[in-house]
């Protein structure tokens, strides 16, 4: 986990920093960006990932949606990220378990989609 200052300067520096929340117990732990609020664009989050296969698929995203049209749009399926698999894109109802995006953006109207691996057709 990041403290302030370094999660701020990450931001700063690369345009968003990387979050991630494990869980021991039954519930699913989950990655997810900081800082791409600030390009006018949700966060995203991956959940039910190990941190070493959150991490590339979210820098890809948060990469390709801050250099590009935003390509994570809900409904949109994204096919190129991970081998083998789809992300279909989702909205994410309620951002407030993504507290450290909360706190960077002020936690007032915070947008998040969430990616949903699915096999390719």
């Amino acid at each position: 986990m990041y403290d302030d200052d370094t999660l701020l300067g990450t931001i700063e520096r690369y345009g968003w920093a990387l979050q991630y929340v494990q869980h021991d117990d039954e519930r699913w732990s989950y990655g997810y960006t900081v800082g791409l609020h600030r390009h006018g664009l949700p966060e995203v989050v991956v959940a039910g990932l190990p941190p070493e296969q959150s991490w590339p698929v979210l820098n890809d995203v948060a990469g390709r949606s801050t250099s590009r049209p935003n390509p994570v749009q809900p409904g949109a399926v994204l096919t190129d990220v991970v081998a083998g698999f789809a992300l279909r894109v989702a909205a994410l109802a309620d951002a407030g378990a993504l507290t450290r995006a909360c706190d960077v953006a002020g936690g007032a109207g915070l947008r998040a989609v969430q990616l949903l691996p699915e096999p390719l057709p």
